[in-house]
């Protein structure tokens, strides 16, 4: 079937619109996690806080578009793991198992296709 709307030449900005949605996912997922952590428990004791730490890295790389690849394989990684143990990964303010579903496979689509436009990588 003949496609209504025929812009393919535009389908690199929907890669790199996924591609920043997903940094600024992974930013306010590590801000929701930092907020909900036990103050009791010594800042760098947690693995809650590394995880954060990944988060915002992983989120800056997604919205700068360096590593792009790289970094979706990550959050493929980190997906899963929140999926298959939600208590060990978890958090008082942590999004359901469907939206790491989501994410999981918004990261496999950017993984597979790339960082679409204005990125600073190129495809591998």
């Amino acid at each position: 079937m003949l496609n209504l709307f025929p812009i393919q030449f535009l389908a690199p900005f929907a890669y790199a619109i996924l591609r920043v949605c997903v940094g600024f996912l992974f930013i306010s997922l590590a801000s929701r996690r930092i907020k909900s952590r036990n103050p009791s428990i010594r800042f760098f004791t947690n693995v809650s806080v590394y995880t954060a730490i990944l988060e915002l890295i992983l989120g800056g790389f997604f919205i700068a578009g360096a590593y792009t690849q790289i970094s979706a394989l990550v959050a493929i990684a980190l997906s899963i793991l929140h999926i298959l143990a939600p208590k060990k990964f978890g958090h008082t303010g942590a999004p359901s198992r469907i939206f790491f579903v989501l994410l999981l496979f918004v990261s496999l689509s950017i993984f597979i296709t790339g960082a679409g436009v204005f990125a600073f990588d190129l495809p591998i």
